[in-house]
């Protein structure tokens, strides 16, 4: 991806982040996750995790009921969070060395907004 060094993540990253508890059902954040046209959502748990539409598409292919299933059945931990200042070529290595569609960002401890490759690519082509 050709990105240009030194713009910072904030330059690119979607806000606000949409969040929501461990016990939500998958119905409702399928339907979150819709009705704000993204593909992930930040799990509140400690430590914070991340559901993503994959995680619904992997849920459904395995064959679980997803109508019994809350976020927290289905999200995978976040391993890595970004800060805003951070240049775009180092947050779009980190997605590639994590294998990442999406990294949560991060300052100061507050989540301040998500880093998606679709917003990597909205960024590329602007």
């Amino acid at each position: 991806m050709n990105v240009e060094s030194e713009v910072p993540v904030r330059e690119c990253m979607s806000t606000p982040v949409e969040t929501v508890a461990t016990e939500t059902s998958l119905v409702a954040a399928a339907q979150t996750m819709r009705n704000a046209s993204i593909s992930a959502l930040v799990v509140m748990s400690e430590p914070r995790s991340i559901v993503t539409s994959t995680d619904f598409v992997d849920a459904v292919a395995q064959e679980r009921d997803v109508t019994s299933l809350s976020t927290a059945d289905i999200s995978t931990a976040v391993v890595t969070t970004v800060e805003p200042d951070l240049p775009l070529t180092q947050a779009a290595a980190t997605m590639t060395q994590h294998d990442s569609s999406h990294l949560p960002v991060a300052e100061a401890g507050e989540l301040v907004g998500m880093l998606s490759k679709t917003d990597l690519a909205q960024y590329q082509a602007d």
